[in-house]
């Protein structure tokens, strides 16, 4: 016999709510880290450009990095993502003192002026990002946009104001839109992954022989198959959304009820996979699985139905 059920949808979202908070208290604590690292190479930076004279013609560039770095000795955790973009163009205004102090000592034009720091800031900013993500197809996205940010650095001369800054902020709206759509891909795998595991680990205690996951590539779903040693066997096939699909071979009406309610059992008792009420029709049986104490579902309910022969 087989069946459907499917987790719902609010014990997803609130599984997912909690996995992207872990994951965003990570990324902050790793932007933090890179930016204690920017800091430390700004410092050595300053050291040098002051010793050779040329603050003296770029004060107020160097007093605005200055209260910058003054700044990430005390970081709100609200503020970190805005501390490592104001840090990164901190870094790369400060590889422009050079050149800035240079063409006033001549009396020249500036080389390169605001615009060209923050454009060179917002590439410093995205290629620290870029290490957050997992996924290749993301990863290869955000090389992409990252390519596009060096040539709007060799484009910059030639922009106004306004195209710099339409410039910037649709390449870190991009570059959110990227890293939204890595972390939840992660974290779903995550979810499955914890279903199957589970699964394995349940039929496993009850005596089933499991193989391998197995992934159905028509499909997408991951098949898990186990087998009893008088021949029988139960299959679950699990969707990225947490939607599992079970057959039953070679089990009488009331066999496949007892096992199934024994796997299921397993599955909530030791591993939090809760699940939701059963019906039997030996044709088309189903029960819904609705989520995992190991992702918070906001209850500890169980809604069992009994097989009927």
């Amino acid at each position: 016999m087989s069946s459907a059920g499917r987790v719902p949808a609010w014990v997803i979202e609130k599984q997912r709510l909690e996995m992207e908070r872990k994951r965003e208290a990570e990324r902050r604590q790793r932007v933090r880290q890179q930016i204690a690292e920017m800091s430390q190479q700004i410092q050595s930076e300053i050291t040098e450009i002051v010793s050779s004279g040329q603050s003296a013609w770029a004060s107020e560039e160097m007093e605005t990095i200055f209260q910058v770095l003054k700044q990430t000795e005390s970081i709100d955790e609200g503020d970190v993502d805005d501390m490592l973009k104001r840090v990164s163009e901190s870094r790369a205004q400060l590889s422009q003192i050079g050149s800035l102090a240079e063409s006033r000592m001549k009396e020249k034009k500036m080389a390169l002026n605001l615009r060209m720091s923050q454009i060179e800031g917002l590439l410093i900013e995205l290629k620290a990002i870029r290490v957050e993500l997992d996924k290749e197809e993301n990863q290869r996205d955000f090389r992409i946009l990252i390519s596009s940010v060096e040539d709007m650095v060799d484009q910059a001369r030639n922009k106004n104001d306004a195209e710099i800054q339409q410039f910037i902020d649709q390449s870190r709206l991009k570059a959110e839109e990227i890293r939204a759509a890595d972390n939840a891909a992660v974290v779903q795998e995550e979810l499955r992954r914890h279903i199957i595991s589970s699964l394995i680990n349940s039929m496993n205690e009850l005596g089933f022989i499991v193989g391998k996951p197995k992934l159905v590539k028509e499909s997408g779903r991951v098949a898990v198959i186990g087998k009893l040693s008088s021949g029988r066997m139960v299959r679950f096939d699990v969707a990225e959304q947490g939607e599992m699909q079970f057959d039953m071979e070679g089990f009488s009406e009331r066999k496949c009820a007892d096992h199934l309610d024994e796997v299921l059992a397993k599955l909530e008792e030791n591993f939090g996979v809760e699940t939701g009420p059963i019906q039997h029709n030996w044709k088309n049986p189903d029960r819904i699985s609705k989520g995992s104490k190991g992702f918070p579902t906001g209850g500890n309910t169980r809604t069992m139905g009994g097989g009927q022969g």
